[in-house]
């Protein structure tokens, strides 16, 4: 192919941008290899599409039927569309992206049942569960609101707050919007699969984490995506809204952090005051240490010892 037949395939590129039909796979691919760089990306796009229109093109084809770059850059768009369907763009989109942006929606979902929390509280003061039931009742409730979240997000706007704020979107394999059954299913693996339903947060959380990363770089897709048949692709996103998402990201993470290890805190002392609380009901002595005779079962039978005498203070016989 001579350089007046590259001329008019970069002809036929420029027309598809000026039209706005890029090919978004390709375009994200571009945008990470080129590290999110707006200029690299475009440059890289345009050379690897006119590698492919030149490998796509009919050798059989006449001179005369490529000579007008307007006549034919609808089709050639159509025809690229058809032979890489949307389900290539999941491999294109960057991990952390993809990781900043659940942290973005996993702070979001923790201060509303945060604030939640705190109102119903506020608004029952007297009532009242123990330690145990008040954490399977907040997972349980955050669980929920999480799932809920998620599917209502991507089944009405294909996104959530944390996937637009890096340019993603959830889509079908042909690149419809999910319906809620489907997006329900694809937030409930995310939820086990991906985060191990956050149990044991964050310990457990960073080797789902790590196993997904591993998965993705690997295989270009995620155990979620194909339980659920979807894709994952990635909008043009500037340097400056990247790392403004991933300070928010990592401001809400190191949040949901400190407020986990509070809330562990607050469970333990919790759990000792009603522990402390049953050892009274039994009859249990809680306002002195027993001694060792006392602990093991030695102590001379037919009297406890006196406070005098487990803490060594009693007079001596004469």
């Amino acid at each position: 192919m001579n350089s007046d037949d590259d001329t008019k395939l970069y002809a036929i590129v420029a027309k598809e941008l000026s039209i706005n039909r890029r090919e978004e796979g390709l375009w994200t691919k571009a945008f990470a290899l080129e590290n999110g760089d707006e200029r690299a990306t475009k440059a890289r796009y345009i050379r690897e599409r006119v590698d492919f229109l030149k490998r796509s093109r009919n050798p059989g084809r006449g001179q005369d039927e490529s000579t007008s770059p307007d006549t034919h850059a609808v089709p050639e768009v159509a025809h690229q569309r058809k032979a890489v369907p949307p389900v290539g763009a999941t491999v294109q989109v960057a991990p952390w992206a993809r990781f900043f942006a659940r942290t973005i929606d996993l702070g979001v979902v923790t201060v509303l049942v945060f604030v939640a929390g705190v109102a119903m509280e506020m608004s029952l003061p007297t009532w009242s569960l123990g330690p145990l039931q008040a954490v399977l009742l907040g997972f349980l409730v955050f669980g929920i609101a999480l799932l809920a979240y998620e599917a209502i997000a991507l089944s009405e706007f294909g996104t959530t707050i944390g996937k637009a704020a890096f340019g993603l979107r959830i889509r079908t394999e042909r690149g419809g919007v999910l319906d809620t059954a489907s997006a329900f299913r694809r937030a409930f693996w995310v939820w086990v699969s991906g985060n191990g339903c956050y149990l044991a947060f964050p310990t457990a959380s960073v080797f789902f984490w790590w196993r997904g990363y591993r998965l993705l770089k690997a295989t270009g897709s995620t155990p979620w995506d194909k339980r659920a048949g979807t894709a994952v692709t990635q909008g043009s996103v500037g340097s400056f809204r990247f790392l403004a998402g991933a300070s928010v990201s990592v401001a809400l993470l190191v949040g949901t952090l400190l407020l986990a290890t509070l809330s562990k805190q607050a469970f333990k002392q919790e759990f000792r005051a009603a522990t402390s609380i049953l050892d009274q009901l039994h009859g249990t002595p809680t306002r002195r240490g027993l001694s060792d005779e006392e602990f093991f079962g030695a102590a001379p039978s037919g009297r406890g010892l006196s406070d005098e005498e487990v803490f060594g203070t009693a007079a001596a016989k004469q």
